[in-house]
Parts: C-alpha cells; structure tokens; sequence
C-alpha cells in the first residue's frame, strides 16, 4: 500500500510537470513577468527548458532595495548595494546580453559602480533595437561621471528615458535620433547645453521634459528647450559652467503645462515665446527684490493660462510687486487659483484677484511647517470683483481656527460670495472631534483648544450667506477624512 500511494503521488507530480511543460514559451514569460526578478531568475533550476528563459523577459526591473534586508544596519545595507552594483548587475546583464532583441523596458536603480567604463558595458547590455522604456537611477553621491552608451541615444523604439545622477551627456549631437520618445526626465546630470539642445530638439515628437539641476560642461550661458510638440515642462535647476548666470529661452507653442522653479536661478534670464496652448503653471520663485523684473516677465508669459499655482516665496514677491508698485499682467483666463502660502495676507490676495476677474475656484494651501496657518485681514479693505460674481469654491488646508480673525473673514465671505457653492474648510483638529461637532455628540469633553475652534465652527455653520446654495465641509487637515 505505501508503494502504491508513493507511486500515486509520483504521477501526480509527473501529470503537474507534464501540464506547466505544455504551455508555450510566450504564456511561460508572461507568467515570469508577474514575478520580481529574484523570483523569475530562481526558476532557472527547474529545469533545462527554464534555464534561460528568464532572460528572454520583455521588462528587466533591477532594483538594489530588493537586495537589502529591512533588518540591515546602515553599514550592512551599504556593503549589500555594492555587491549588488558590482556583482549581480553584471551578472544579470552579462547573461541577457545574448537576448537583447526582446527587452523592451529597462529599468535600474543602485549605487554607481567603482569603475565608471562598467557603468557603459550595462548600458551597451540593456540597450536592445526593442527597447521602449530606459530607466537608470545611480543614487549615490559621486564624484565621476558616467557615459552613456551612443546606442541609447538612436534607440528608435524608444518612448520613455529617465536618467539620474552622476551622467554625463557626452555624446555627438549629430548621433542623436529618437523618433518615438515622449517623455525624457534628466536629474543631477551633466552636459554641453548643445548636446541638451539636439537631444531636445532630436526627439520630434517629445512632450514632457524633466530637468533638475543640470550642469553645463562648457563655456555657454543659453539654454534652449526648443520643441513644437512639448506639452510639459519641468524645470528646476540650471548650473551654468563657471557659475555664470544661465539665460534660459522657452520656444514650445504647444506647452500645456509648466513647472517652473526659478528659485534655483534667481538671477536667470527667461525668454519665453508665446504660449498660446497653455493652461496651467506652477511657479516657485525667489522672494528676493532685485528678482521681481523677472517675474513680471514670466507671469506676463503665463497670464492666459487657467490654472495658476504659487508657491509662498513667490507670493510674497507678488506682495513685493504691489508695494513697489510694479504692474502685474491681467490673468483674464484664469479660473483655479492656488495659492501656497504660511499667511493668507488677504490685501495680497484681494489685489491678485483684481488681476483675475473670472476666477472661479480658489485654494489656500498650508506651507508644509510646524506652525499653523496665519491670516492677516483689513474688513475695511475692499473685496476684489470676482468674489461677489464669479467664484464658485473656496478651499483652505491647514485652518487652526482659534483665532477671531479667521472666523470673521470666514464669516465675511460667506457673506459677500454671491455665487459660493462650496467653502471646504480643512481644519487642524482630530476628525473624531469633527464628527462629535457635527453630530452634536457628548461622548468626551473637548480640549479647551478644542472647544475655541468648535465654537468659532459652530458660529460660521450659523452665519447667512449670500449664496441660497453654499455648503460649508468640514474636514480633518490631519488626514482629510471626516
């Protein structure tokens, strides 16, 4: 009987072995797809049949967090990334060379290798005619440079190329070609400005870039970001060889959206053509004086998008602006303000709104900082047009509401908001403490904090509003759940 069973179970095993032998090669790699690369590797010692087949995987993910135990201590996790970098990398990569005719997403992220011509050999490896996605993220700090492989920069398939930290762009410009890219996302490399210039201006059909903190490797103060089918862009961070102030022109008549931090380049010329397309901006720029020309350059650029967000420092540039009394451009299409801000200075606000006649929805957002949300407020001061016409939202993150001032120009906009339909008011208290409130529960005994802001909630949930259909939400700012 024990013989029988035994012999049972050995064809059972052989009907399972005889069912995964029958799939086919492409269901076998879709299957090894789903695994982590550990995994799909491991399966290598199945069997003669399974030996290689991993390495005919169409995505190749090579991370050195999945190599590192969460239990490692900081000297540990660092002797683990440097055998990974150094060991199973070129081992990996060595073994796929063979199959780089079917990889088509390449992604990898560890520290760099102590030998930066091993860094080219894995890009030479990784670099197949399929290849659609090429993701290297070096994230250590170094001091050399690495060159990439020329055979990334003709990719002909290729759509996404996200590089960061410690490359060089060293390539010729004339070697540069990818007909297919869309996205490109450069962070802490170096480069000549012309060889930025052609990998632009070589991908005809880009649309979004990415560029933080770039460095020039030659003696030229121009940058250009040249592109009729760019849609967005992201810049932060131009460092000019010689430290020479960078004069950055923008010609993309296509752009949708643009991120810009003139923060890192305060002294920055921008030159930027029109930008007809453009419907939304994010600007952080630096709070210094002799700085507002630029802005105003740049503000005038952007003043037909629809959605505007800025940051704190540069608020209080606009702020700047008014009391030197430099004119600000007309933001005649602007409908979503978002505003970035430690202190709602509302004669600022007022007076940027006067600039936004239609604006419709508009948000307070609270810098990220221990101290709560200040607001400064003149009720003598005269309310901007589209408050009493035009917007319909009004959100502010971040509200303490302890304070006489907050609750009176809370008050004041309920009063004088015709066509409020929505205040959403994001408070800093536990939502428990909210949901008592609102459901005028008297389970536990509020904190006297506590109780100054319930009360101040409590007489704006009951003061007339100029808008028969406004409602007032409130919420945990903690974790925005009520």
């Amino acid at each position: 009987m024990a013989s029988e069973g035994k012999l049972n179970k050995q064809k059972t095993a052989d009907t399972h072995a005889d069912r995964l032998s029958a799939l086919g090669d492409d269901l076998l790699l879709h299957i090894l797809g789903l695994l982590e690369l550990k995994g799909a590797v491991g399966t290598s010692a199945l069997s003669r049949r399974w030996r290689y087949l991993w390495t005919r995987l169409t995505r190749l993910d090579l991370d050195d967090s999945s190599f590192v135990h969460p239990a490692d201590d900081r000297e540990i996790a660092e002797i683990r990334k440097a055998e990974f970098a150094n060991l199973v990398v070129q081992s990996v990569l060595r073994q796929c060379e063979d199959h780089r005719p079917f990889l088509k997403n390449f992604r990898l992220s560890c520290n760099a290798p102590e030998d930066p011509f091993l860094s080219k050999s894995w890009m030479e490896a990784a670099a197949g005619p399929q290849i659609e996605t090429f993701e290297v993220d070096f994230g250590c700090c170094t001091e050399s440079l690495y060159d990439l492989s020329d055979r990334v920069f003709a990719l002909e398939k290729l759509r996404v190329l996200k590089l960061r930290k410690g490359f060089r762009l060293g390539v010729d410009a004339a070697r540069i070609w990818l007909p297919c890219l869309k996205v490109l996302e450069l962070r802490e490399i170096s480069g000549s400005s012309s060889t930025l210039r052609s990998l632009i201006s070589g991908s005809p059909v880009l649309e979004t870039l990415g560029i933080e903190r770039f460095k020039t490797l030659d003696d030229a103060t121009t940058v250009y970001i040249e592109s009729s089918s760019l849609k967005n862009v992201k810049l932060r961070g131009l460092f000019m060889f010689g430290n020479a102030l960078p004069r950055i022109v923008v010609n993309a008549p296509s752009l949708v959206h643009m991120d810009f931090h003139p923060w890192h380049n305060p002294g920055a010329e921008y030159v930027i053509h029109e930008l007809l397309c453009l419907e939304s901006g994010y600007i952080d720029h630096c709070g210094r004086l002799g700085m507002l020309s630029p802005l105003i350059l740049l503000l005038n650029r952007i003043s037909n998008a629809r959605k505007l967000q800025l940051t704190d420092s540069t608020f209080q540039s606009v702020k700047s602006c008014y009391h030197y009394e430099l004119p600000l451009p007309w933001f005649h299409n602007l409908t979503h303000l978002t505003l970035e801000v430690t202190v709602i200075d509302w004669i600022t606000v007022c007076n940027l709104l006067d600039r936004a006649p239609n604006l419709v929805t508009l948000v307070f957002e609270k810098c990220p900082s221990p101290e709560p949300l200040e607001v400064l407020w003149d009720p003598l001061e005269p309310d901007p047009e589209c408050l009493h016409s035009r917007i319909e939202i009004i959100e502010i993150k971040g509200l303490v509401v302890s304070s006489s001032i907050q609750r009176d120009l809370l008050m004041h906009l309920l009063e004088v908001a015709s066509c409020l339909k929505k205040m959403i008011l994001h408070c800093a208290i536990d939502q428990d403490a909210i949901g008592r409130f609102l459901h005028s529960s008297n389970e536990s005994v509020p904190t006297r904090r506590e109780h100054v802001m319930l009360t101040n909630l409590e007489e704006l949930l009951a003061c007339p509003r100029s808008s028969s259909t406004c409602d007032v939400e409130l919420l945990s700012y903690a974790d925005d759940i009520l």
